[in-house]
């Protein structure tokens, strides 16, 4: 174990399920493309939506990285059910859900 995966289980087990990126049926989604939510969900479905990273100085909202870079959506399922949208989700987070990938460097 490391800090980085520390700070990321510690955010992540108060989550019934998270997922990175885009995600269809979503208003703020739908919102962040300028579209009305039937355009969202006829282009999410023709994979026309573009879920590439972008770059922001805000800080992860997952593990804390404080330095800016890239960040992308994600979306999380509180303990009542409800789905929550995020928008600041490292690329070292998303590879570490994804892969089990460590960052190489500490922060």
């Amino acid at each position: 174990m490391s800090k980085f995966t520390d700070r990321f289980d510690a955010t992540t087990s108060k989550m019934q399920g998270f997922s990175i990126g885009y995600c269809p049926n979503c208003q703020d989604c739908a919102n962040e493309h300028g579209m009305d939510m039937q355009a969202y969900n006829d282009a999410c479905e023709a994979g026309t939506i573009s879920d590439d990273c972008s770059f922001s100085s805000y800080s992860c909202d997952i593990c804390g990285q404080k330095l800016g870079g890239e960040r992308m959506s994600w979306h999380w399922i509180s303990k009542d059910g409800d789905i929550k949208h995020e928008r600041s989700a490292c690329v070292d987070c998303l590879l570490y859900w994804a892969n089990g990938d460590e960052p190489d460097m500490e922060y």
